[in-house]
């Protein structure tokens, strides 16, 4: 780091899945541009809303592959019973 500045940063204070302690981090040291800080706001909502929807998504499609796999087992469990009765 170049001296002046306030913070230290090392990389137990930094993780790429720890985005705000990063913007935290930021935030405390000197000279930070507030439109920095808030774009950089706007892109970890956005990509946590992009995180969400994708869970939602893959959920949603395992389901219906579930409900696939219920009817087709069903289906073979009654062919199975048809032929041998």
């Amino acid at each position: 780091m170049r001296e002046g500045n306030n913070a230290e940063l090392n990389d137990s204070q930094i993780s790429p899945l720890n985005a705000s302690n990063f913007v935290n981090i930021l935030s405390s040291i000197k000279g930070v541009h507030p439109e920095y800080e808030e774009r950089l706001q706007q892109l970890i909502n956005k990509r946590e809303q992009t995180l969400e929807k994708a869970r939602l998504y893959r959920n949603y499609r395992l389901e219906c592959v579930e409900k696939m796999f219920d009817a087709e087992t069903r289906q073979v469990e009654e062919d199975y019973m048809v032929c041998f009765k």
